[in-house]
This record gives structure tokens, sequence and C-alpha cells, in this order.
């Protein structure tokens, strides 16, 4: 009892999912919403509408059963008249079942097809998605590329600087030592000069001394000369 009033509640469930939207919940979905296998739970809805009186409508399924075989039900109406009610029942009960299979396959069919619609919906969003994400990669590419370019001329133009600053101090380096060497030849010669200044100072000195000395010798022989004169 606790089964059956279990399966009660799934089938009522399932119907309802059913009627919500068709489209969405198919067989499939609901059994699997329910943790049910699809054929026990068509099994059980079927086995309840059956004894309500109400058919199984399937997406796909034929709406009038009953013409499956048109040219069969005419001819046998009298001998079914006179069919044993256990036989009736039995036949009826096949042919039930068998529509109930065939519909049950049909919509399994449906469903199967409506999940392959989502798939290849699915598909297609994703192959859009993945374009996209291809373009943005080939943007992302050719962005890296004109960077590491952009970066090699960079790295290019500040060696170039590197090595005309680095001509520029070997050059200052040049002058530099020259103008130490000219402020050193400089600075002897005007030692040498203040040295010339001195021995000319000095040599100027010595023929003033020299002068003034034969100055006096001629003076003093003068006199002389002239005593000289006095006497003889």
């Amino acid at each position: 009892m606790a089964e059956q009033r279990n399966w009660d509640q799934l089938c009522a469930t399932a119907n309802k999912l059913r009627e919500a939207d068709s489209v969405k919940w198919t067989w499939v979905k609901i059994a699997s919403y329910l943790g049910v296998s699809e054929k026990n739970l068509y099994y059980h809805i079927s086995k309840r509408r059956e004894a309500n009186g109400t058919p199984v409508k399937r997406v796909g399924a034929s709406k009038n059963p009953q013409n499956t075989k048109p040219s069969s039900q005419p001819q046998n109406v009298e001998k079914t008249k006179s069919e044993p009610p256990k036989l009736k029942s039995f036949a009826t009960e096949h042919i039930e079942k068998a529509e109930a299979l065939d519909t049950f396959w049909k919509d399994r069919l449906n469903g199967i097809l409506d999940e392959k619609d989502a798939m290849q919906k699915e598909l297609r969003e994703v192959s859009k998605l993945y374009e996209e994400l291809k373009g943005i990669k080939e943007k992302l590419a050719q962005d890296l590329i004109a960077e590491k370019k952009l970066r090699f001329e960079t790295e290019d133009a500040l060696k170039l600087s590197q090595d005309q600053l680095q001509s520029r101090e070997e050059d200052y380096s040049t002058l530099l030592n020259e103008f130490n060497a000219i402020t050193e030849k400089n600075h002897e010669l005007n030692h040498d000069l203040r040295k010339m200044h001195i021995q000319v100072g000095a040599a100027n000195e010595t023929a003033a001394k020299e002068r003034e000395h034969r100055l006096e010798l001629q003076g003093r022989a003068q006199a002389l000369g002239m005593a000289l004169k006095v006497v003889l």
C-alpha cells in the first residue's frame, strides 16, 4: 500500500509537470527528475489512466489509436459480440499494451529529438562562443606581436643611446686628460718663466755692479794718470 501511494504521488507529480509544459518536460526528463525509470513511470501512468478511462496523450502519438486497424473492426463486430468476455478482455488489454508501447517509444523518440535540438542549439552557441574566443585569441596574438616589436625597437633605441653615451664619456675622458696635460705643461712653463725672470734679474744686477765697478776702475785709472802726469 505504501508503494501504491508512492506511485500515486509520483504519477500525479508527473502529470502536473507534463500539463505545465509538455515541450520542456518530456517523459525522459520527468523520469530522471523523479528518480525512476521511464518505462516504470509510463507503465504506472498508463495503468492509472486506463483505470480512469483517460487515454495517455503523447507528442507524436496517433490521435485516433482506434483507427490503426480500421478494416478489422467492422468485419469482426459480430464475432466480437460472440467472443467470451475473458478473451475480449485479453485482446483489449493486448491492444492497449501494444498502443501504449508504441506511444511510449514515439514519446521517447520525441524526447530524444527534443534533446537533440537542445544539444544542437547549445552546440551552435558553443561554436559562436568558440569563434568569438578565436577572434579574441587572434587579436591578443596580434597585440603581442606588436608589443614585442615595440619592445625590440625600444631596446634597440636604448642600446644606441647607451653606446652614444659611452662614446661621449670616452671623448670627455680623453679631452679631460688632454686638458690636465696642458694645465700641467702650463704650470711647468710658468715655473720656467719665473726662473728665467729671476735669472734675468740676477744678470741685470750683476751687469749693473760690473758697470759700476768698471766706472770706478776707469775713474781710478784717470786719477792715476793725472797723478803720473803731475809727477813727471
